[in-house]
């Protein structure tokens, strides 16, 4: 028997106490009592014997005595060692993705952690353990004794949805193994391992049934959208039903019923749309796994576009060439109603200068009549031509992208292309910019950006009284100039879990906050013109951007779990652990604590009973 805490034994100090109180303790107190209380009660005492006794009173100290022995131990807490009967544990929790199938209405992650309780709780006390979880909450906690705070560190294990690299998991288990190769390592998965040395892989898993959509794309057809995909069935043939929702809708669009094998079928849908925010392609058939039973697809080009105000008289040209390129967020006021306004990602004043340039968004000037503070050109009169307008034949990568379509600067037959207007603004610029056309060899028609960082196009001209408002330029150079004002934040809206998306940073952004698919947020910090972020989740990401003046635009990501973590049941090439085992046990401890609290109750309700017959006797 061992003492954790032996200096629990100054508590026998008490005995000497209760036997010197039991010397000098008065058994009798003087009462003035009326003196007809006295013949009642020695009628009484002639009925019966004397009541209390000399053993009574001894058989209450020996009691006490015990009870005060007793509660000493307690403190000291004694254990009863059995040599080597302890063991030393580690558990590897496998957290990937595929453990989130269902079993039984479990979790395969929560049955694991289910039995790695059980274990823990039978293991011998006085072992110790190792928990480490292989993704997810990618956690390790070690040489933990205590059965009730290693399950609390267990439940604090969350499940993941990538496939972990098992390297990191192995690596950390080798280390225990070499500080102590007697201790037995346990791997809880639910994949199948061809070569485990030195390890006992449990396999947690069952038969179910698992459906899955999967190679989501869609093609615009001039007024109709063509969305195609697979349905995968992994546990052979199954009749399913696949949905497809329009932004956000409540009501399925469209559905379709295939009968989906192992190595998928192909679906399609032809729905009457010519553009979309985003869609959902979803499984109507519950499974065991529901993660990858939808997929969600946003447009890039609808979501890099923000929010459009145009501000002009007469805007007919213009909200054509808008509406012509896919640009329907646009509010059209007149030069009376614009007071300043503020939250657009594009703000376009035709033949108007505001009192103060907007700082939130990219701008564009059509036909400016003034300088304005913040911008990187001044006004310097209006100018009637000499000669036609022509487009620019620079083959810097910037002007020939804004040009795409309009000029090919190696294509001679058009190189010199022009257009008429009836005169121009003579514009000073006082930075870097891209020249587009010119005219009496003044730049009419160039991009720059300005004091804010935004970006800045010029029109020096009044479009509505030039050629170019009656050609089909005009849409093109729409087109190129909006791609140009509204710089691509992500390029793709569709990854998988543990995939890192690129986000280019645009001018004036000062923070970027991430909501996750799971409610949690996340943040970064712009530091040059890209920032990266690993995708940890499967589902909608939101990311918003917050710029300068507190105004946001966002953007939002799909991201699906990983194809190979939707099979039911796999195979992993090996989880081992190198050396030779050894059969070295630590002491196993048995409490005897509750034991002790039991004897010393036992005691406690002799000395009360005791003290009760005792009264009784005396009434």
């Amino acid at each position: 028997m061992r003492f954790l805490y032996p200096l629990g034994f100054l508590g026998l100090i008490g005995i000497p106490v209760l036997v010197l109180i039991y010397i000098i303790k008065n058994r009798y107190t003087e009462k003035i009592i009326a003196s007809t209380y006295i013949w009642t009660m020695s009628e009484r005492f002639l009925k019966r014997r004397v009541p209390i006794s000399k053993i009574a009173n001894i058989i209450s100290l020996i009691l006490q005595i015990l009870a005060v022995i007793f509660i000493s131990f307690a403190i000291t807490q004694p254990v009863i060692v059995t040599p080597g009967a302890a063991h030393s544990y580690c558990f590897v929790v496998d957290a990937s993705g595929s453990m989130n199938i269902t079993q039984n209405g479990k979790t395969r992650f929560d049955i694991a952690k289910d039995r790695i309780a059980e274990m823990i709780d039978d293991a011998k006390n006085g072992s110790d353990f190792t928990l480490i979880c292989m993704g997810g909450s990618d956690q390790m906690y070690e040489y933990i004794v205590d059965k009730k705070t290693a399950k609390q560190k267990l439940s604090e294990f969350t499940v993941g949805y990538e496939s972990p690299d098992a390297a990191n998991a192995i690596r950390l288990a080798q280390s225990k193994f070499n500080d102590n190769p007697s201790m037995l390592t346990y791997f809880f998965t639910d994949k199948d391992y061809n070569q485990a040395n030195n390890v006992t892989i449990v396999n947690v898993a069952k038969d179910v049934d698992n459906y899955a959509i999967k190679d989501i794309a869609y093609e615009l057809l001039g007024s109709r959208l063509k969305i195609t995909g697979t349905a995968v069935s992994y546990l052979g043939e199954s009749d399913v039903t696949v949905e497809v929702y329009f932004d956000g809708e409540s009501e399925a669009y469209d559905s379709v019923s295939v009968t989906a094998d192992g190595d998928g079928t192909d679906f399609e849908f032809v729905c009457d749309k010519a553009s979309f925010g985003f869609f959902t392609v979803a499984l109507a058939d519950k499974d065991a796994l529901l993660l990858d039973n939808e997929v969600v697809v946003y447009d890039v080009a609808y979501q890099n576009i923000s929010d459009v105000l145009l501000v002009s008289e007469s805007p007919f040209f213009l909200r054509a060439a808008l509406a012509s390129v896919g640009v329907n967020k646009v509010e059209f006021i007149t030069p009376d109603e614009y007071e300043g306004n503020t939250g657009y990602g594009l703000y376009i004043f035709d033949t108007f200068m505001p009192e103060k340039l907007p700082e939130d968004g990219a701008v564009w000037f059509i036909d400016p009549k003034s300088t304005l503070a913040g911008t990187n050109f001044s006004f310097q009169g209006e100018v009637e031509p000499r000669a036609a307008a022509r487009y620019s034949t620079s083959t810097e990568t910037t002007v020939m992208t804004l040009l795409d379509g309009i000029v090919d600067a190696t294509d001679k037959v058009n190189a010199n292309k022009t257009f008429s207007v009836n005169s121009y603004d003579k514009c000073r610029i006082n930075g870097e910019y891209y020249e587009l056309a010119y005219c009496d060899n003044n730049p009419i028609l160039f991009v720059c950006t300005n004091t804010y960082g935004n970006r800045e196009a010029v029109f020096a001209f009044d479009i509505h009284n030039a050629q170019l408002a009656l050609s089909v330029d005009l849409s093109i150079l729409v087109k190129n100039l909006i791609n140009f004002s509204f710089p691509t934040m992500i390029t793709d809206t569709n990854y998988f879990c543990g995939d890192t998306v690129t986000i280019n940073v645009i001018a004036s952004c000062t923070d970027i906050r991430i909501e996750l698919p799971s409610g949690a947020e996340d943040g970064l910090i712009p530091s040059g013109t890209v920032c990266e972020y690993k995708l940890p989740e499967v589902g909608v990401y939101k990311f918003v951007l917050v710029m300068s003046d507190k105004s946001e635009r966002s953007i939002n990501v799909f991201a699906s779990l990983p194809e190979e973590e939707r099979l039911p049941f796999m195979t992993g090439s090996a989880f081992s652990i190198t050396g030779t085992p050894q059969n070295e046990l630590t002491d196993g401890i048995t409490d005897t604590l509750l034991y002790i609290l039991i004897i010393l109750a036992v005691l406690a309700v002799a000395d009360y009973g005791l003290y009760c017959y005792e009264q009784y006797q005396l009434r």
